[in-house]
């Protein structure tokens, strides 16, 4: 229900994920502090993450064979980092900074099997330098050393600026809607009954009042988009961010390169929905095998009038013999729907 923190700390010692947490805090990006005590506490887990502290020696002397620390983390990350994830940096926050070599490597071969725990880029940050008797005397500092680990990787800051502005976005689209109930009635009790009538009008004018009752998040959801999409759509570059994206895209306009695999695959998830565990046969956008009952002679004469072979040839302009799949596509427009 409430959003999912992007900075999440992992660490043995309850005082460095408070000085890590409190000073990330102060600069308003919050971070989940998880502590470590041969687990991470039961119910963790890591979605949606884009920076990730780890200590380097958890519960492990630092003294000890560094594979061994290696290891930890690498079990951490495949046990917790969600399949869904995404990109993410890994800072070692570490009072041994020199220990982290090799570190990449293993988790690339420890990984091989779930490659979405990799992380993206493996930095380095000395607890040293910012941690005094368990405080961040400065964490301005701390902030502005995260900042340029994560911008020294531009393409991945990039991705991070624009899913972040989206956020923005749709958090712009909710409050633009509070402005459509008069002033009068924005006080606390009168204000949820108007919202409601709000959220049920919305959903009610996107898909018709005898669909609401059907998926009520999908109703309104159907009412906002449009809107949610108006502002995406005009978002642009700003100047703090020029640089950024200037490193993230430095041949633009470069003839594309990607493979058919790559194609598919982002065809597949502009196209395709596989999440069908709510969907019936009549949604909008569905497809359905044709029943091959149905691709007999008579049947199929019956309802377009001609053969399958015919069919091919006159209104596919396809060879008549050619190895085709036969499928039913549900096309309704919304307006249709909405008054069905």
């Amino acid at each position: 229900m409430l959003p999912k923190p992007r900075i999440a700390a992992i660490d043995d010692e309850n005082s460095a994920l408070v000085a890590i947490a409190d000073a990330l805090n102060s600069s308003g990006a919050a971070c989940l502090k998880l502590l470590y005590a041969g687990a991470l506490p039961e119910g963790a887990k890591l979605e949606q993450v884009r920076v990730l502290f780890m200590d380097l020696h958890l519960s492990h002397p630092s003294n000890e064979n560094k594979t061994q620390h290696f290891s930890t983390i690498g079990g951490l990350l495949q046990e917790n980092i969600a399949p869904n994830n995404g990109p993410f940096l890994l800072i070692v926050w570490t009072l041994y900074p020199g220990q982290v070599e090799g570190l990449a490597q293993f988790l690339c071969d420890r990984l091989q099997d779930t490659p979405h725990a990799i992380p993206a880029q493996i930095k380095t940050l000395s607890k040293v330098d910012h941690i005094r008797d368990h405080v961040v005397p400065a964490p301005e500092e701390l902030v502005k050393a995260v900042k340029a680990m994560v911008t020294s990787e531009p393409q991945i800051a990039a991705l991070i600026n624009w899913e972040t502005r989206v956020g923005d976005a749709a958090a712009d689209t909710i409050s633009e809607l509070l402005k459509l109930i008069p002033s009068d009635k924005r006080d606390t009790a009168s204000l949820v009954i108007e919202i409601g009538r709000l959220l049920n009008a919305l959903a009610t004018e996107a898909v018709g009042s005898s669909n609401v009752s059907k998926d009520r998040f999908s109703a309104l959801n159907e009412s906002l988009l449009p809107i949610l999409y108006d502002r995406v759509s005009r978002l642009r570059m700003v100047a703090p961010d020029e640089r950024l994206w200037k490193q993230a895209i430095p041949e633009p306009g470069k003839k594309a390169d990607l493979s058919g695999e790559e194609a598919a695959h982002l065809n597949t998830m502009l196209h395709l929905d596989f999440d069908i565990q709510s969907t019936k046969a009549t949604d909008r956008g569905m497809v359905l095998e044709y029943p091959s009952t149905l691709l007999e002679e008579v049947p199929f004469r019956e309802a377009f009038g001609m053969s399958t072979k015919q069919f091919l040839r006159d209104q596919l302009s396809l060879d008549p013999e050619a190895d085709v799949r036969w499928v039913l596509v549900q096309i309704e427009g919304i307006c249709d729907h909405a008054q069905a």
